[in-house]
């Protein structure tokens, strides 16, 4: 049988007695470590789930506008193909009616010059114009409305001669193609014009209904 040496017990016996109190802190500091695992754990999950539900929002709200976004692009594109087309009609009826009027425009010149051609000395009537005639004793002539159907018309006269005269003076109105609308005797003679003398004689001219004059004409006897 073997005897322990009292000193060498003691000295066992305090060696194991730091071990024995370290384990409750070394459990302890276990426990927390454990927790703060844990912690970590839980908020990465909760920022994976807000993560998550960010991704689906921003992958809908994506395939919302490009629905949206193919949408809007179809109808400006066919807006843009309407103001497209809208553009070459216009311009092509532009083309058209300019030839119309360059057309009418030619015809009317070709009218006026076969009327023109046909009834010698006559004058375009304007309105409300003083006309330069040039046909002596006329000097000039104008045109005022009176009514709708009628016009009436003056002629300054002048006579140019050394001596007096007795002017016989008629205005007749044509239409567009040269035919007779109206006509009128200014003078019939009886008025005498001394030498030098200018005077302004007064004429109504009937206009039937339907019919436009374009044209006048003055003569002198």
């Amino acid at each position: 049988m073997t005897t322990q040496d009292p000193e060498e017990s003691q000295e066992e016996e305090s060696d194991a007695s730091p071990a024995a109190e370290d384990r409750p802190r070394v459990a302890r500091r276990r426990g927390r470590s454990r927790a703060r695992l844990q912690e970590s754990l839980q908020r990465v999950e909760a920022q994976r789930r807000v993560l998550v539900a960010a991704v689906t929002v921003l992958g809908v709200a994506v395939a919302v506008l490009g629905v949206w976004g193919n949408g809007a692009l179809r109808e400006v594109g066919a807006l843009r193909a309407e103001l497209s087309r809208a553009q070459r009609e216009e311009t092509s009826l532009g083309e058209r009616l300019a030839a119309s009027e360059a057309t009418l425009l030619e015809s009317k010149r070709a009218v006026e010059a076969l009327v023109a051609d046909r009834i010698p000395g006559l004058m375009e009537l304007r309105v409300g114009e003083i006309l330069d005639v040039g046909l002596p004793p006329v000097r000039r002539a104008g045109f005022e409305v009176a009514d709708s159907e009628r016009l009436e018309a003056k002629l300054l006269v002048e006579n140019e001669t050394d001596r007096a005269t007795n002017p016989i003076l008629t205005i007749t109105l044509f239409g567009e193609v040269g035919t007779e609308v109206a006509r009128a005797e200014v003078t019939d003679g009886s008025q005498s014009l001394r030498p030098g003398e200018i005077r302004t004689f007064f004429a109504t001219l009937a206009l039937p209904e339907g019919e436009e004059p374009r044209y006048f004409r003055v003569t002198s006897k």
